[in-house]
Order: C-alpha cells, then sequence, then structure tokens
C-alpha cells in the first residue's frame, strides 16, 4: 500500500494537470475501487459499464504494451496497467475519446449502446489519432517510467492495417475532389524548368504563369495554397539554376531571400508576384552565368570561393596553392577573363554585399565595413563611391525599401 501511495503522490499532479489539458478522463481502478483525476466525471463506461471494463482489464494483461481499443463509434479508450505491489495491479483508464466531432444523434448511440440511462449526453472530447497515441504513451511514462514510441503503440495494438486503410480511403477521396481540376502537365514543369536552365527569363516567368492556371491544390486556404505554390516553384527553379550553372552559394541565397520574402506577403497577388520575381531573378543569373561561359573553371572556382569567404582576408597566393596553379598565371587568366584584377573582384564583392546589408538590415554604416572586412571605415567609404558612385549614406537612402523604413518610425 506504501508503494502504492508513494506512486499517487508522484503522479496525481500531472495527471491531473493533463487532464484539464487534454479534457480527456483519466480514472484508476484499484481492488474494485477507483479515483479519478478530474473535479467532474461525466458519464464514463469505464465507471458504468462494468463488463465492458473487465474487458479490457483481461485484453491489457493480455500484451505487453497500454492496450489501445477503437469501438464502432470511433471512440477510444485506453488501459494501462500499473504494477502497484499488491495482490491485484491498478489499472489506469483513458478515455473516451472521439476521433471527430459527433452529432447528437451519434452521441445518442453511443451513450445508450455503454448502458446510459439517463442525464447528460455531452460532447466528448476530440483529438486526431496521432494525438491520442501520444497522450496514452505520456501517461504510461508517467505512471510505469517505461517510454513506448508511437511504433510500438501501433503494432501493439495492430493498427497498422487500420491506419493504411484509413489512409487509402482518404486518398480516395482526395482524388475524387483533384478531378475536379485540371493539374498541369509534367511537360508543362519541364518546359518552366529548362527555360530556367538555359537563362530565359521572359519565357520562364511566362510559363510559371500558365501553369498558375492548373496548378494542384495543395491547401482549401486561398493564401495557404499560394504560398505554398511559390515555395514550391522557387525551390525547383533553384535547382534547375543550378543545373544551369549558377553556383550553389548564390542559387540558395536568393532562393532563401525570396522565400522570406513571401512571408511578407498579406495576399495571393503578392506571393505570385514575388514568386514571379524569384523565377526571373533565377533565370537571368544563370543567363548571365552562359554569357560568361569562356571563362575556366579555374576562375569559377576562384569567384565561388571569394563569394562564400569574402569576409576573410583571401590572399591570391594562397588561392593559386589550393588549385596548385603558379600565382602568376592564376592572375593573368582571371584579369583577361573577369576584366578586372583578383583583388578588385574581392573588393567590389565586399561592396556589393556591403550595399545590400545597407538596403535590407538597420546596422550602423560602420559596422557594415567592418561586418565585410574593410580595414577601415575611410576606406571602406572610398571604394563603396568608387563602384557605387555615392556614398554609403546616400545609397542607403535612396534604395532602402519602404516597408523597412516604416517599420523603423
Amino acid at each position: 500500500m506504501k508503494n502504492h501511495e508513494k506512486i499517487k503522490k508522484n503522479s496525481d499532479y500531472l495527471l491531473e494537470r493533463l487532464c484539464c489539458f487534454s479534457g480527456v478522463d483519466i480514472l484508476c481502478f484499484c481492488m474494485d475501487k477507483y479515483f479519478h483525476y478530474q473535479e467532474y466525471v461525466n458519464f464514463n463506461p469505464f465507471k458504468e459499464n462494468v463488463e465492458f471494463r473487465d474487458s479490457l482489464m483481461k485484453a491489457a494483461d493480455e500484451q505487453n504494451v497500454p492496450l489501445i481499443f477503437l469501438d464502432s463509434h470511433d471512440i477510444v479508450f485506453a488501459c494501462i496497467r500499473q504494477d502497484v505491489g499488491m495482490k491485484s495491479d491498478a489499472y489506469v483508464m483513458v478515455g473516451p475519446v472521439a476521433l471527430k466531432y459527433k452529432s447528437r444523434v451519434e452521441l445518442h448511440y453511443y451513450y445508450r449502446d455503454y448502458g446510459m440511462k439517463k442525464g447528460t449526453e455531452r460532447p466528448l472530447p476530440v483529438l486526431h489519432f496521432t494525438k491520442i497515441i501520444e497522450l496514452v504513451a505520456l501517461v504510461a511514462g508517467i505512471l510505469t517510467e517505461t517510454h513506448y514510441t508511437y511504433d510500438q503503440l501501433i503494432k501493439g495494438n495492430h493498427f497498422d492495417s487500420y491506419l493504411e486503410q484509413i489512409l487509402e480511403e482518404e486518398q480516395k477521396r482526395f482524388a475524387i475532389d483533384q478531378d475536379c481540376f485540371a493539374h498541369h502537365t509534367y511537360e508543362e514543369e519541364r518546359k518552366l524548368l529548362n527555360a530556367v536552365r538555359e537563362g530565359r527569363t521572359e519565357e520562364a516567368v511566362k510559363l510559371s504563369m500558365v501553369i498558375d492556371s492548373s496548378v494542384g491544390h495543395m491547401s482549401k486556404k486561398v493564401e495557404l495554397q499560394w504560398s505554398k505554390t511559390a515555395t514550391v516553384a522557387i525551390a525547383l527553379c533553384t535547382r534547375a539554376a543550378i543545373e544551369g550553372g549558377l553556383s550553389p552559394t548564390e542559387a540558395y541565397q536568393v532562393s532563401d531571400f525570396y522565400e522570406q520574402k513571401c512571408d511578407e506577403c498579406k495576399n495571393a497577388g503578392e506571393l505570385v508576384d514575388c514568386r514571379n520575381r524569384a523565377v526571373y531573378d533565377l533565370a537571368q543569373r544563370v543567363r548571365k552565368r552562359r554569357e560568361i561561359s569562356a571563362k575556366s573553371n579555374y576562375v569559377e572556382r576562384c569567384c565561388d570561393y571569394i563569394q562564400k569567404h569574402y569576409r576573410e582576408k583571401i590572399h591570391p597566393g594562397d588561392l593559386a596553392d589550393s588549385l596548385e596553379l603558379n600565382p602568376s598565371y592564376l592572375s593573368r587568366i582571371f584579369s583577361k577573363e573577369m576584366g578586372m584584377s583578383m583583388q578588385e573582384y574581392i573588393v567590389k564583392e565586399r561592396v556589393r554585399r556591403a550595399a545590400n546589408m545597407l538596403m535590407y538590415s538597420d546596422l550602423e554604416i560602420a559596422k557594415i565595413g567592418d561586418y565585410v572586412n574593410f580595414p577601415s571605415q575611410s576606406y571602406f567609404g572610398k571604394m563603396f563611391k568608387k563602384y557605387m558612385h555615392m556614398t554609403p549614406g546616400k545609397y542607403r537612402n535612396l534604395y532602402k525599401p519602404k516597408e523597412f523604413t516604416d517599420n523603423n518610425k
């Protein structure tokens, strides 16, 4: 008895709070007595229907995981056997909990079948099947200190085929619903990705909008539907851009930028416009990369390295060593193919990054210069004005997006 009292003392508070949080009844039966963990218990088959309760207890004795029972009304009950060191084990009952909301007629049949003769036919708590499994696992963990996985509870209660049947029925209903809509073809999607892959900007945007008229229905909510559509389109076009020659670093930066811009969109029109700008930007970058396709692989690798490490000290000699080239030779082919020295390219890349931060961050100008690794504020200002033809401060005032300015007022 002392062991039982100790377990009860340690677990009561958690189970009481769990009842309050989930709205699901939890009762304990031991030696023909019971107690419950909530202030008020409505009609409960565990308490009122002895035959039903005994049948679940017997079934729980015959398996190694907590019993989960689904009745003909799609109502779920659970029974957890707890060894309390007495002549008789304790049984903790969880439920009833419905898988979907019940009409008044459905509730009436449920209460009638479990023997309710009088009283109010109150609505039952409703949880998704997965949440019910997790609830049972949590209660079992509190009581027995045994951690059951989702798969253990599913397989131990032979719900594998049930879940497969439910999924199959849902997919059939979904397929019937989708038959009402004309889905875009694989050929249309392939044409769009080829346009991005080959840098055909205008055609890529046009094909995106053609697909819009027959895009799959991924959500019943309009904004969420177009948010998902934009996300999928940007992801696919990003991969196509990489296949078209854009460096992964640059492609993923573009993708992340437009994904975040989509989060700021307030309606379907803004989402479509943001998606179109992403498709155009990716295709345009591929086109520019293809226009300078004569660049050697060595120069491409140099540019990619500089784009990744622009915040660090970059020594041309170290780059040449990593490519196993003579520094003079690498410098010569870089200047020939890029039209500028490697050091100038590094400075321009840092200026480009700084310009982006001036537009889309609130960081102080001096800190931006330091962030992109200019050795001094004066040198940063001098180089920025050389390539952008204005000071950093003037550039921020001219090009900082309105939404960023409004948010800081």
